[in-house]
């Protein structure tokens, strides 16, 4: 399950990376030239910086899943802190997106995979959580 978590924030990252010219040439197309040179640069950052961070979060959460499994605390660490940074993205959005945002093709679909993520990594998580010896 955290490998397959993994693997859809890489897609969440790359589908990031590939709407980018989009957004920046709808954004061009639908505000004034003076609106695009002020909202323009911020949002070619911001999608490229999500993007790009997006996909070593997929591959950290993948790569520490086996060793999570096999009880390794660093992997569980990483693990844990990576599904609550996920969790923080569809949960925060939720609450600061509105109107006709909250529609758009890639945003649903980018909504839907990071739920799924943050979901399955929570539950993945929790289920290979170190436990403490009992005491005999």
């Amino acid at each position: 399950m955290l490998q397959g978590a993994g693997a859809l924030l890489v897609v969440v990252g790359a589908i990031h990376l590939a709407i980018t010219p989009h957004l920046m040439r709808w954004l061009s197309h639908n505000l004034t030239a003076r609106a695009y040179a002020e909202t323009g640069p911020a949002s070619m950052l911001n999608h490229v910086v999500v993007g790009v961070l997006l996909i070593p979060l997929g591959l950290t959460t993948a790569f520490a899943a086996g060793p999570a499994q096999e009880g390794a605390r660093w992997a569980f660490a990483v693990e844990l802190v990576n599904a609550l940074a996920v969790l923080a993205m569809p949960a925060t959005l939720f609450f600061t997106v509105t109107g006709p945002m909250l529609r758009a093709p890639a945003f649903v679909v980018a909504m839907a995979l990071l739920a799924v993520a943050s979901v399955a990594l929570l539950v993945a998580v929790f289920a290979l959580r170190p436990r403490t010896a009992s005491p005999a």
